[in-house]
């Protein structure tokens, strides 16, 4: 997963566990006074939000379904200790936990990655698998010992009840809340910044145009501009038409004492009547270097590996590997192209 989304789960957890406490002080449920049903319901609660946020971005796995089956395990050995909780709602739940214990660790002993997939014990093993998985993740375990304390303690007379179920709703649904919170503070931050298009200094003009997107920048002396690396990125109005582009260094070389380098195009905004005066500080074909490349940018710098290069044909592609990614054979390629009607499509090679 990218890590400027973990960040955000992140933070949106530490947001909700202090939001929480504070819920439950104001409530007059703070854990700070020992209450053993306060103490439980945040626990639930923290153990339901760590494992939402932190750890069901990733593939869930048996040995997940154990770690869960075990912290709610010991969530329950506190709740017996509660003498006013249903033995009988007790024991159902103790039986749950262990099947699903049970089930998540024999599929973990009868699977063998050696051995071949469509035997029976693999077959099985894999069942096992995906059943306990589906009836033991951490999100499904979590949630139901949660309602079942709130229903066995509380009223639906009683406003912790409707507090407490809001509280487990913001887990369940915290994408929508996670992006409005990002958008906002997006916002905010816009307020305090200039904007994107306040470019640096300059670095160099353009020279030459190679296959429409690709585009030849004769760099200025190095001591009178910022410092360039390779897929830095780049931006500049070009052409008669005074077109906005954007795009990224894949080479660099040089010719007769002049530093030169390729920069590969990744956006084209037309300038018109209603844009225009946000490019009004842009010179002609004169390339600036971008301060801070938009998350879309990077993520296609990220997965960029060349450009195709002649006697490539539809069975055999050649391309200029220009890249800070590995390649190694198994890999799989996917090719931006145009069918018939100019759309874009995917070439996999």
């Amino acid at each position: 997963m990218n890590n400027n989304r973990y960040l955000e789960r992140v933070l949106f957890l530490i947001f909700y566990l202090v939001g929480l406490f504070f819920v439950f002080h104001w409530l007059g449920h703070s854990i700070l006074h020992g209450n053993p049903i306060d103490l439980l319901l945040f626990s639930g609660f923290s153990a339901l939000a760590i494992n939402i946020l932190l750890l069901d971005v990733f593939f869930e796995s048996p040995k997940d379904v154990i770690a869960s089956s075990l912290n709610a395990l010991i969530l329950l050995i506190s709740l017996y200790l509660i003498n006013d909780f249903p033995v009988s709602l007790l024991i159902a739940l103790l039986l749950y936990i262990v099947v699903c214990l049970v089930f998540s660790v024999i599929s973990v002993i009868l699977y063998n990655p050696e051995e071949n997939i469509g035997s029976l014990k693999q077959r099985f093993s894999i069942f096992l698998k995906e059943f306990s998985v589906f009836i033991g993740s951490s999100r499904v375990l979590f949630s139901i010992l949660i309602a079942l304390i709130l229903i066995q303690i509380y009223t639906s007379d009683d406003l912790v009840f409707y507090v407490f179920i809001c509280m487990g709703l913001v887990l369940l649904v915290n994408e929508p809340i996670r992006k409005m919170m990002i958008t906002i503070f997006s916002f905010i931050k816009s307020l305090f910044t200039k904007s994107k298009l306040d470019h640096s200094d300059p670095i160099g003009h353009i020279v030459a145009v190679q296959a429409k997107d690709t585009f030849v920048v004769d760099l200025i002396d190095i001591d009178k501009r910022p410092l360039l690396n390779m897929f830095d990125f780049i931006e500049f109005k070009y052409g008669t038409d005074s077109n906005y582009i954007r795009g990224f260094i894949i080479d660099r070389y040089y010719l007769d004492s002049q530093t030169k380098i390729k920069v590969l195009k990744t956006s084209n905004t037309e300038i018109n009547e209603h844009n225009k005066k946000l490019f009004s500080t842009y010179e002609n074909n004169v390339a600036h270097k971008v301060k801070a490349p938009t998350k879309d940018e990077q993520d296609f710098r990220n997965n960029f590996a060349g450009t195709i290069i002649e006697r490539s044909n539809m069975n055999e592609v050649k391309f200029e590997y220009s890249s800070n990614k590995m390649l190694s054979n198994g890999d799989l390629l996917v090719i931006k192209a145009k069918d018939k009607i100019e759309n874009i499509v995917d070439v996999l090679y």
